[in-house]
């Protein structure tokens, strides 16, 4: 089992933790300038800053392609049951899915249906698996330091749950 060794300043003493299950410790030198450290810190929160953007981003795009993708599995499950529905008439005269209608409608339809289906499922799972709202928000820093396997608990038990449901294609 790895270790990680942290040394109290005002003593000296040396102490060792055992190895976190969930995440990867990395080993504190004894002889650690102050300098040292903030740079450190300073690489901390650049990497969180860029790990932050990048998990905006996917959750940005699954939004997109969960919104447009959930508009044309709902429009092939329910275009001839619901022709005068007003979401039918929408999505007919959309320019933003006339492409993906007329695709639709033409004989390789079934085709892009599976694909619209695909993609919904999987934004789906992703917008799911992207969201840390249910653990990070309105979370003070004394709270993450506290609790942050906690909560990486409760996101894993979410992405459990979305890896269970997938593929979820409900439009309804």
């Amino acid at each position: 089992m790895a270790v990680a060794t942290l040394r109290n300043p005002q003593t000296g003493e040396h102490k060792s933790l055992p190895k976190s299950k969930s995440s990867d410790v990395k080993v504190v030198s004894p002889a650690r300038s102050s300098s040292a450290l903030e740079r450190e810190l300073r690489a901390l929160r650049a990497r969180n800053k860029v790990l932050a953007n990048t998990l905006r981003s996917i959750s940005e795009v699954a939004d997109e392609h969960y919104v447009k993708n959930h508009d044309l599995v709902w429009f092939a499950q329910n275009r001839c049951r619901f022709p005068n529905h007003d979401k039918s008439k929408k999505l007919e005269t959309s320019e933003d899915h006339r492409e993906d209608i007329q695709k639709l409608r033409s004989k390789d339809g079934d085709y892009h249906h599976g694909m619209n289906c695909g993609v919904l499922a999987t934004s789906r799972l992703f917008k799911e698996i992207s969201d840390l709202s249910h653990g990070l928000s309105h979370v003070d820093d004394e709270k993450i330091i506290d609790h942050h396997e906690d909560i990486m608990q409760d996101h894993t038990e979410k992405v459990k749950g979305a890896k269970e449901c997938f593929p979820n294609l409900s439009v309804n």
